[in-house]
Formats: C-alpha cells, sequence, structure tokens
C-alpha cells in the first residue's frame, strides 16, 4: 500500500492501518503530511471511535518493506518499526528526523532480525553508534 500526498496522518491513522491492513507487506507514505492533533474527549465521534476500536498499536508480522519519504516525526517512524518485527527493508526521505536516542529505544522494542537495508540518506544527527547498533542485532544487513 501506497499513500501519496495524504494529509492529516495522526496516530490513530498509523493504528488504523495496523488493525485493518495486517497483511500489508509493504508500505510507502510518499510527500505525506503529518499531524500531532490532540483527541477531545468531549468529542461525540472520538467517543464511538474508542468504543469501536483499541487503543493499542497491532503487531505488522507479514510487513517487509517501509518507505517513509516525508517528513515524518520520529515517534511515529518508531511507531511503525516498533510494531514490524519481521521488517527486512526500511528507507526514509532526507527529512528524517531519527536520532542515536531513537534508533535505541527502537531496538529495546524491535530488533529487526531480518533487516537486509536501512536507508537514511544524509542524515546530520545519526552517528556511528547507530551503525555499530545496526551491525550488532541485524545479521543480514547488507
Amino acid at each position: 500500500m501506497y499513500l501519496i500526498h495524504a494529509d492529516e496522518i495522526d496516530e490513530r491513522a498509523i493504528m488504523t492501518i495496523s488493525r485493518h491492513c495486517n497483511n500489508l507487506e509493504t508500505l510507502g507514505l510518499y510527500l505525506c503530511d503529518f499531524s500531532d492533533s490532540v483527541v477531545r474527549d468531549e468529542d461525540e465521534d472520538d467517543f464511538y471511535f474508542r468504543r469501536r476500536e483499541k487503543e493499542d498499536m497491532e503487531l505488522m508480522l507479514e510487513l517487509t518493506t517501509l518507505s517513509l519519504v516525508s517528513d515524518c516525526p520520529a515517534k511515529f517512524t518508531t511507531l511503525l518499526l516498533s510494531s514490524a518485527f519481521n521488517i527486512e527493508h526500511f528507507k526514509t526521505g532526507q527529512n528524517c528526523p531519527l536520532t542515536d536516542i531513537d534508533i535505541l529505544d527502537l531496538f529495546e522494542k524491535n530488533q529487526m532480525k531480518n533487516l537486509k537495508s536501512f536507508s537514511i540518506p544524509a542524515s546530520p544527527v545519526l552517528t556511528l553508534s547507530t551503525v555499530e547498533l545496526l551491525m550488532t542485532y541485524c545479521e543480514h544487513i547488507e
């Protein structure tokens, strides 16, 4: 599944994808707009949404390829990667805000044992610490 130029993707949207598209093998978010919308308790639609849906992120065990070529906040990136235990390929665009601390926190949840490729071009914040983590935990990385 590829979402291109989708607006206002928030945590609820990502959790909905994980719940209802649990057989996804590929997820690509290209030039999407992410939103940190705040959920209001008094919103009637939100009340019914919460009654219909569980609040937790579902594991995306079939997901092997994740492409985030958008200005995707680190919390959404780590949310997706932490639920993709069988991820093989991960790539972002040049505006990926992931830091070494984000990657370390991610590895505490998902060591990405099947990871073969990890591409974050021109990151101004990642260091050799991330490379060492990838080499330590991801024995299939190319």
